[in-house]
């Protein structure tokens, strides 16, 4: 397992969402930024889904922005609405609700990467940045764990194969294999948002081949 980056990055974020983890630090939370904006800082790609994890609670979250515009539509995650655009703030994932464990619960080790604003470090405590660096879809730790948690992940790294030009590592295509009946239980329009990602794809060849060999 790797850990935080020993060298600073200066990344732009956006106004809003600084403002929104340092409401959260000063009332004595850990806030970071995750997810694919941290994914795509790194490759060097524009940044626009913007989510945070915190190790307050949804109730927390709620008391500290009671003045903006949200909702609530996903288990444990509060959705701020800035000048019509969704940020999604979301409690530490995992049972020892800690940033480790959340990363550690997340699909693939490069959407399991955190953004320390305070100290400007990225925490890759799974490789993510070396995967990237590899093309590679990887499920973080056991990809059947992953999977059974949220069986929509098997068709993500499908997506996340056809979107960013990436191959499916062997353990995990194999995950996908194994497992393509879990499917079903997932909700029809994720499945469906799913697809639609898929096939406004630079090459969607690539992914609708990864559906059928799946």
């Amino acid at each position: 397992m790797g850990a935080r980056s020993t060298s600073t990055i200066e990344w732009d974020i956006p106004t809003f969402v600084r403002s929104v983890i340092s409401k959260l630090h000063r009332a004595g939370h850990e806030a970071y930024v995750v997810g694919g904006a941290v994914r795509d800082l790194c490759m060097v790609r524009p940044a626009t889904d913007w989510d945070v994890t915190t190790s307050a609670s949804p109730e927390e979250i709620a008391s500290v922005f009671k003045g903006l515009r949200r909702f609530s539509l996903k288990h444990e995650t509060v959705t701020l609405v800035h000048k019509g655009s969704p940020y999604e703030v979301t409690s530490f994932r995992g049972p020892k609700r800690t940033l480790e464990d959340d990363l550690q619960h997340r699909d693939f080790t490069i959407n399991a990467m955190a953004y320390d604003t305070k100290s400007s470090v990225v925490i890759d405590p799974w490789g993510g940045r070396k995967d990237i660096g590899e093309k590679v879809v990887r499920g973080v730790v056991n990809p059947e764990d992953r999977f059974r948690e949220d069986p929509l992940r098997l068709i993500r790294a499908v997506r996340f194969a056809a979107e960013l030009g990436f191959r499916i590592d062997g353990s995990t295509l194999k995950a996908v294999t194994s497992m393509a009946e879990a499917i079903t239980i997932a909700a029809p329009e994720r499945i469906r948002d799913e697809l639609c990602r898929i096939l406004v794809c630079e090459k969607p060849s690539q992914g609708l081949h990864l559906l059928k060999k799946t």
